[in-house]
């Protein structure tokens, strides 16, 4: 995708067989907002025979490469955000269950995220599919002024959400989170699969590995929330911050990824079993 001096979008297709561009087919007039680099920074979503971006100003750009056409679609307002749209970075493309194109919305009033799909027969075009609480799968602390969706991975389902804690992967159907990173950040994600071609589907640890996380991650620490939730995995470096900051008990107890919950340990008694491991003989 390009843009021209005339506020237009353009659109050409590259092929891998030839290494080269096709001529520019298509070309759609659109306001200058919608194209300012700066804020359309979210790579697109292939649903179909058509690409996706969410543009700002709350316009989704859609690019039909069999029929070599661009088209605006607008994006639903969620009821709650009182007829206003929600924030670019609150919301994200995403797919179905059906692999049709969705939509999700962070709702930073109640801690939650909005799913919406497409629908024809509504007459608004989208209908709402459901909605994610997201402190079942993210730390219980406070998020209404820092939540963002940055991104989705395709090929698990899975969406880049960011608090104050850090940056998070959710699995929209299981519902399992993984922090990535913490602290804060400017934060551009395109996340891949691979550079080869593959004819089985890969296992969860390949996923994990092809998002360019570290194997080591998988040996990191659980625990059950007050709820009764099962939690993490989380970094020992992760849990001593949030420790640090006042979130757990004195009596808080964590186990290892490869443990079970009968064998969890105090919080403070894992930070210490470690730091002397680090330390050696």
């Amino acid at each position: 995708m390009k843009t021209t001096q005339h506020c237009r979008a353009a659109a050409a297709i590259y092929s891998s067989d030839s290494d080269a561009w096709s001529h520019v087919s298509v070309e759609l007039a659109v306001a200058p907002t919608f194209l300012f680099t700066d804020y359309a920074r979210k790579p697109g979503v292939h649903v179909g025979d058509a690409v996706y971006w969410l543009l700002p100003d709350n316009y989704i750009l859609e690019f039909d490469i069999v029929r070599r056409s661009l088209s605006l679609i607008l994006v639903p307002v969620p009821v709650p955000s009182a007829g206003f749209p929600p924030d670019y970075w609150q919301s994200q493309l995403v797919l179905t269950e059906a692999k049709e194109l969705g939509y999700a919305v962070a709702m930073v009033t109640d801690g939650s995220i909005e799913l919406w799909k497409r629908d024809t027969d509504n007459a608004a075009g989208w209908s709402m599919h459901r909605s994610v609480p997201l402190d079942k799968c993210l730390p219980r602390m406070q998020m209404q002024a820092e939540l963002s969706l940055l991104g989705f991975h395709e090929e698990s389902n899975a969406i880049f959400v960011w608090i104050n804690a850090g940056l998070f992967l959710i699995q929209l159907e299981s519902m399992q989170s993984r922090i990535l990173c913490q602290g804060f950040g400017d934060f551009e994600i395109y996340p891949f699969s691979g550079f080869y071609p593959g004819d089985a589907a890969g296992t969860q640890a390949d996923i994990l590995c092809s998002l360019g996380l570290a194997m080591d991650t998988l040996n990191m620490w659980h625990y059950e929330d007050p709820q009764g939730d099962l939690q993490g995995p989380f970094s020992m470096m992760t849990l001593q911050g949030w420790r640090n900051h006042g979130f757990f008990p004195k009596d808080f107890r964590v186990w290892r990824t490869d443990q079970t919950k009968g064998q969890a340990v105090l919080l403070k008694d894992a930070i210490q079993s470690m730091a002397l491991a680090h330390l050696g003989p």
